[in-house]
């Protein structure tokens, strides 16, 4: 009184059909698996059901060109693997072990055609892209944002030099754009498109002529800025520092932790 049935004959636009269903206690059949013919030859899609109930939804689909597309609301968006509901818990990768791994996404690339292949990639390739884009009202997805790992020298034999990139697009636009840079060497460029390589750990630049380059903020009117270096391997050797103490602020230069200059102005300038 329970089992699977099998069912074939003609679907839609007359093309061949085929399906698995599950079978109750009482006759009732539940979509469990169904697929639809190509247009004379082939196969159009695949798909899964799953439910608790004598009506099953959709759950999966394999479509024509091998894309997979899963979740509540079904769509296919051009992505080999897409999902599109309703749940905010898209996507999630767990990992249970004793030991220090954790759960990850790999993104790799090489510049071969075949499966297997590890043909060398160059310098500029993409290696990954996490890429951010909603509906604008008008065309299917507007890009908004977008990181990259990009190759950043010559690679070789273990030896693969990346940098990372931020990018958003501005009001206006769906073009992102290069906002803050992270070279192979760990230096950090924010707010010049062009700024991939440079000899400081930190390059900033203003947004155009005349205006602020940054604004430092500790929250609290007593903090202020603090600069240190040190050149002989002390905490203290050389340092700024912008103090705001009560109703002044002060300009604090020291060497070796002692204060050797001092400029103060007061809170109307």
């Amino acid at each position: 009184d329970r089992g699977l049935a099998l069912q074939g004959g003609r679907g839609q636009s007359n093309r061949s059909f085929g399906a698995i269903r599950a079978v109750d206690n009482i006759g009732r059949l539940s979509d469990c698996f169904e697929f639809l013919g190509g247009n004379g030859a082939g196969v159009n899609y695949i798909k899964f059901f799953t439910g608790e109930s004598a009506t099953t939804t959709e759950r999966f689909r394999i479509t024509s060109g091998g894309k997979i597309l899963y979740g509540d609301h079904l769509n296919d968006r051009g992505a080999e693997l897409q999902y599109e509901g309703s749940t905010h818990a898209g996507m999630g990768i767990h990992r249970n072990s004793d030991s220090h791994g954790a759960p990850a996404f790999n993104f790799s690339a090489s510049r071969g055609t075949s499966a297997g292949s590890n043909t060398i990639v160059q310098e500029n390739d993409y290696l990954g892209l996490i890429r951010f884009a909603g509906t604008d009202g008008t065309n299917s997805l507007a890009s908004g944002a977008q990181i990259t790992g990009i190759v950043d020298g010559t690679p070789g034999a273990n030896d693969m030099p990346t940098r990372l990139g931020f990018w958003t697009s501005g009001n206006g636009s769906d073009s992102p754009t290069v906002r803050m840079t992270v070279t192979h060497e760990g230096q950090v460029a924010i707010g010049n498109e062009g700024a991939d390589q440079t000899d400081v750990n930190l390059l900033v630049y203003g947004r155009g002529d005349n205006t602020d380059v940054a604004t430092f903020s500790g929250g609290d009117y007593t903090r202020g800025l603090k600069i240190k270096t040190s050149a002989n391997g002390g905490l203290n050797d050389q340092n700024v520092e912008y103090d705001a103490q009560g109703t002044n602020g002060q300009h604090l230069f020291r060497t070796d932790g002692t204060i050797v200059g001092r400029l103060e102005h007061e809170q109307s300038g």
